[in-house]
């Protein structure tokens, strides 16, 4: 599976109608938009998964920079996430951010005003 950002489309389009759009270019899973918490509405954004990665860049390539309803789509691949053990192991240890030179003045501290 590959996913797709897709962003640009008109908040009145429909995910059936991107679905069908994209399913043009090959197999489509899945179709998510995004919707504003408060409002309700489209955000004009959402992704969509497709079966293969041929598949997927062919969707990129066919449909980025075309119109839809008068707006410009914008489509890209998503990178994959790396794993949680990637991110732990690739983390550089502590000790980089906390560079202390010799005999250099230490850092003032904040005193805090007595509580009332």
């Amino acid at each position: 599976m590959e996913k797709l950002f897709v962003g640009g489309f008109p908040p009145e389009i429909h995910e059936i109608q991107i679905a069908e759009l994209f399913s043009l270019h090959g197999e489509v899973s899945t179709v998510k938009f995004i919707y504003d918490r408060a409002t309700k509405k489209c955000k004009g954004y959402g992704f969509i998964e497709m079966a293969s990665i041929e598949v997927a860049e062919n969707a990129v390539s066919a449909l980025n920079g075309t119109l839809l309803a008068g707006r410009e789509l914008n489509v890209s691949i998503v990178p994959k996430e790396k794993s949680k053990e990637e991110v732990i192991h690739t983390r550089p240890p502590l000790t980089e951010y906390l560079k202390v030179e010799k005999n250099s003045p230490a850092p003032k501290m904040r005193q805090r005003r007595p509580r009332l």
